[in-house]
């Protein structure tokens, strides 16, 4: 799959927005974002495995059945959305 930096943009601003200190980003919540309309699931995924691998991301982790969630952006990830 190619690399969409569009996509990663989109989930990272979904994080920051949704995410705190005691609130983590469920699958959920993406799925009532706007990301939806723009992206398959597949492509979400991919690129939040990517976002995470590169370090934009704090933590991912994915449960049985599906479910995941991010706990937040790293210093990277907010560097990230700083400079676009």
């Amino acid at each position: 799959m190619r690399l969409n930096p569009d996509c990663i943009r989109d989930i990272l601003l979904v994080v920051e927005e949704k995410s705190s200190f005691s609130n983590f980003v469920w699958f959920e919540d993406l799925k009532n974002s706007n990301l939806v309309e723009k992206y398959d699931f597949e492509t979400i995924f991919y690129h939040i495995r990517q976002s995470f691998e590169a370090g934009l991301l704090l933590d991912v982790k994915r449960f049985a059945g599906g479910n995941f969630y991010i706990k937040d952006l790293s210093p990277k990830g907010h560097e990230f959305l700083a400079n676009i």
